[in-house]
């Protein structure tokens, strides 16, 4: 609508005076420490990733023998009622 057009012109007008402000000054060594710890952090996400990778296989694996070992169970009990009804 019209409206919104003028309202748009006025915030682009708005926006046009505001003063950019000037760039700071950039401390060589406080950006190299940044970029330094950066990197640190990066590498500890990405070794953090493949021990939770590890850790989730490894969750896999385990819940594989827990289900094992229950039926085994299961067919032990089943087993041992067989035995005590014969009793």
């Amino acid at each position: 609508s019209l409206k919104d057009g003028q309202a748009q012109q006025s915030v682009a007008a708005e926006s046009a005076t505001i003063p950019s402000a000037p760039p700071l000054p950039v401390d060589p060594e406080a950006d190299a420490a940044a970029q330094a710890e950066l990197t640190s952090l990066k590498e500890k996400v990405a070794s953090l990733e493949t021990e939770v990778a590890s850790l989730q296989e490894q969750n896999k694996s385990l819940q594989q023998e827990k289900a094992a070992t229950e039926e085994e169970l299961q067919t032990i009990q089943e087993r041992n009622k067989k035995i005590c009804w014969s009793c």
